[in-house]
């Protein structure tokens, strides 16, 4: 709830009943949607249609794409307008496509030589959308599709292991069952390697585990890296232009959880937050941050 406008949202996590009062909203209790669980993208991809879904480990949806080719004809219509290609693929399993049309030879190298371009077309069109994002993409496709699309792409994010099969035969909530075991145990990787390097930190320059430092540090952009517990909260209240840091015994009328300004501040600068339950907290805190320098 705003000044002037209210919103209500059905989502698949449980909450602890908590009213926040202050001049922003409060995030940290959403957090394990898009942080902990990680953000991920599947690309569906067949040449008769191309899907972007974006993903969490309880949510997917799909991505509207404006410059993206909607499959093979759209995409080699550019280089060639009378170029009329037809696919031909009845066969579920995932065997080679056959080509008719004019122009288009019936060799193994000129097959790629059309997917090539047409997922360099794909992956152009996806720049826009992906432009500095750093969350994993998993493609959906039959095998032999897979290495190709590796060989065009740029994205730096891609994953090795994709969803394998005919992707237009599957619903979003079927590619987003499918691509989630597949990065599920790479987010707990990198929860668990943040856990280690925050440990290897502690008592240098590099971490802090009090809420004070942690909160400007945030506000500087400094930190890398922010863990913070999910279901508790650190009342107080910033100023930042003293960049001063109240910590209130109980909560105030002035009172904001610090620690989701912290959180908020991280996320403002680029870093990453893990919105974590307490026994996972890497350190006997309230809050843990891996600085940047």
């Amino acid at each position: 709830i705003s000044k002037k406008r209210f919103w209500f949202v059905r989502l698949p996590l449980k909450f602890q009943p908590l009213t926040v009062l202050t001049d922003r909203f409060h995030i940290k209790p959403l957090l394990p949607l898009f942080t902990s669980d990680g953000k991920f993208y599947v690309l569906a991809l067949s040449q008769n249609s191309v899907r972007l879904m974006e993903g969490t480990h309880l949510t997917v949806n799909q991505v509207h794409l404006a410059d993206v080719p909607t499959n093979i004809d759209a995409a080699l219509w550019h280089d060639d307008p009378e170029r009329s290609l037809q696919l031909h693929s009845g066969n579920k399993g995932g065997k080679a496509a056959v080509f008719h049309g004019h122009g288009v030879g019936s060799d193994e190298t000129q097959k790629k030589d059309d997917l090539l371009r047409y997922f360099r077309r794909i992956d152009k069109g996806l720049h826009q959308i992906l432009a500095g994002e750093n969350a994993p993409l998993i493609v959906a496709a039959v095998d032999y599709l897979h290495p190709i699309y590796r060989e065009a792409n740029t994205y730096p994010y891609l994953v090795e292991e994709g969803v394998d099969g005919n992707p237009d035969h599957m619903k979003p909530q079927d590619l987003h069952i499918s691509a989630w075991e597949i990065v599920e145990p790479r987010f707990r990787k990198d929860l668990n390697k943040a856990v280690e390097r925050f440990r290897e930190l502690l008592h240098t320059d590099h971490a802090v585990d009090d809420v004070k430092t942690a909160v400007v540090a945030g506000y500087d952009g400094m930190i890398d890296t922010l863990f913070v517990p999910v279901g508790i909260q650190r009342w107080g209240f910033f100023h930042p232009r003293s960049r001063e840091v109240e910590l209130h015994e109980s909560r105030q009328t002035t009172s904001e959880d610090l620690l989701d300004l912290a959180a908020l501040e991280t996320l403002l600068h680029s870093g990453s937050v893990y919105a974590v339950k307490p026994e996972v907290m890497p350190a006997d805190s309230e809050i843990a941050a891996i600085l940047r320098y």
